[in-house]
């Protein structure tokens, strides 16, 4: 018969000088009890359950042997599939290889243009920083020739100043030139006049002329009158000379004058003279005339 657990608990053990310490030996007998207690008591139970448990069994056995079947169709496929899988495998490590071959060539040939473009990059960002430096020096050109322009402006604006005071100068000069040449017209318009003037001048005394030869040639017969000729002095006084004109005052073909001109009297000795003093007297009037332009 087994042991119990009253028994187990209630257990004596002769003492003795080298053996274990009584309270932790009764201790362990105790828990061991208490644990084959509560065996004992759950042991009804299970074999409840165990016997529900084979009757379930044995109501599933059908089923049990159909999953068997399953499970051995199962196993067939299992096999044909793990077959399969190794050949997959095999072609997918195949495949894996030459994509793995394939991968590294790219790669190396990524590589490859990776370094060309970082070569070209370089370039590149030489070329940037040798074009950075000459826009620098593009700029620092570029101020110079602002400078030189501003200064270039300033002289233009100079130059411009003094063309507007020429232009200016020119207009004056023009419209100098312009009064000159209204005056030459007006001097060329009194020369004319006076040529004009000079010809009946001339008209003038060849007439007289004719009317004191005629005179000359009446006057021996006839009474005649002394009248002396007066000259003007630079002092402006008249100076009586001994020379004489004679004439017929009675008939009135004869009138001295030294010009129509200015109406001052010139007294000749001959037609000679008379001409003379008419062409002096015009030849001041024009001068005049000039002058006054």
């Amino acid at each position: 018969m087994g042991l119990t657990p009253d028994e187990i608990a209630h257990r004596a053990f002769t003492p003795s000088v080298d053996g274990y310490h009584q309270g932790e030996v009764r201790s362990f007998l105790d828990r061991i009890a208490a644990q084959l207690r509560s065996l004992q008591l759950a042991l009804p139970e299970g074999r409840v359950e165990l016997a529900e448990f084979t009757t379930t069994l044995q109501d599933r056995e059908p089923h049990l042997a159909a999953l068997q079947e399953q499970l051995h169709d199962m196993l067939a496929e299992l096999t044909a599939a793990t077959s399969l899988m190794k050949e997959a495998q095999v072609e997918a490590t195949s495949q894996l290889s030459e994509a793995s071959s394939q991968l590294a060539a790219e790669q190396r040939a990524l590589l490859e243009r990776l370094t060309s473009d970082q070569r070209s990059m370089t370039s590149h960002l030489e070329i940037v920083q040798k074009l950075t430096s000459e826009q620098r020096e593009a700029a620092d050109s570029l101020a110079l020739a602002n400078e030189q322009a501003a200064v270039q402006l300033a002289t233009a604006q100079k130059l411009a100043t003094e063309q507007r005071e020429a232009s200016n100068h020119l207009v004056a000069a023009g419209r100098q030139q312009v009064a000159q040449l209204e005056a030459a017209q007006r001097l060329t318009s009194h020369q004319a006049e006076a040529a004009e003037q000079l010809s009946a001048a001339r008209d003038l005394a060849a007439q007289r002329l004719a009317e004191a030869a005629t005179a000359a040639s009446t006057a021996s017969a006839a009474p005649s009158t002394i009248i002396p000729k007066v000259y003007t002095d630079p002092a402006g006084q008249a100076a009586p000379t001994s020379a004489s004109r004679t004439v017929r005052p009675s008939d009135g073909t004869m009138s001295l004058f030294a010009s129509d001109l200015d109406d001052q009297p010139m007294f000749s000795d001959n037609a000679n003279d008379l001409l003379d003093g008419v062409l002096d007297d015009v030849m001041e009037n024009i001068n005049d005339e000039g002058d006054q332009s």
